[in-house]
Formats: C-alpha cells, structure tokens, sequence
C-alpha cells in the first residue's frame, strides 16, 4: 500500500520494498507533479495511475533508483557492494592507487604490480570502466 504527501504543487508516493538485513524498513519514493490546468478530478485519476505503476515496478524489482542514477553514483555503488566479490583483489588495489595518481595510466600502475600485463587490464571491463569516470 503507498502513501501520498501532498507537497505544494506536487505530491510524494512512498511504498515499502521489504526490510534491509538490520529489520529497518525499506521505502521506495518518488514524486508525481501534475500539468498545470488539470482539473482536480484529472489530478486525482492520473495520481492513482502513477501509484498503481509505481507499486508495480518496486513489487516487481525494478530499480527505481537506477532511473535517476548517473553513471558516476552507479560506479561508486558498484565498487562499495559488487567489486571485491568480482573484481580480482590485485585489480582493486591497482584502481585505489590510480584515483591518488591520476596522471599515470592503468597500464603503468599495472606493470607494477607482480608484473601485471596491459592484457590483464584490457580484459576487465569494470576496471577500464572505472577508470573512465
């Protein structure tokens, strides 16, 4: 079930998406704003729609977050929760050295670790995409 704030000219649609690991619990939120000249009753319609396609997409796991996420939060997330499970430990530490050193290159960092070849890095498609950002 969503709750609606309403927020000036807009209104605030919260649903629950489960609990986190700690028990707290997990909400969903995003913002509905009307055209202007719609009548109360256009209002209200629209709103329940966007409510209804709003429960939907967070009952179903789509990532509501991801639609407002620019590439370089998404990097930042990816490296704090996905990265030390797949990306080799020698490759992080490489990266970490890289964002203090911005004016070496990957492979130059990687030569010096245990003499990492540039193949190892051009095959990692995380590392090399994290370097862009």
């Amino acid at each position: 079930m969503a709750s609606i704030e309403k927020r000036g000219n807009s209104y605030r649609v919260t649903v629950s998406n489960g609990r986190d690991v700690n028990g707290k619990q997990i909400l969903e939120k995003d913002t509905f704003t009307p055209a202007p000249g719609m009548t109360k009753r256009q209002i209200e319609t629209t709103l329940n729609e966007f409510v209804v396609d709003f429960e939907r997409a967070v009952k179903d796991g789509r990532n509501i977050r991801g639609e407002r996420m620019t590439l370089e939060e998404l990097s930042k997330l990816f490296l704090k929760d996905m990265a030390p499970c797949i990306v080799p430990p020698l490759v992080m530490a490489a990266a970490k050295q890289l964002k203090s050193q911005q004016k070496q290159t990957a492979l130059e960092i990687g030569s010096q670790w245990i003499g990492l070849r540039g193949k190892d890095f051009d095959n990692n498609f995380v590392f090399t995409q994290w370097i862009a950002v």
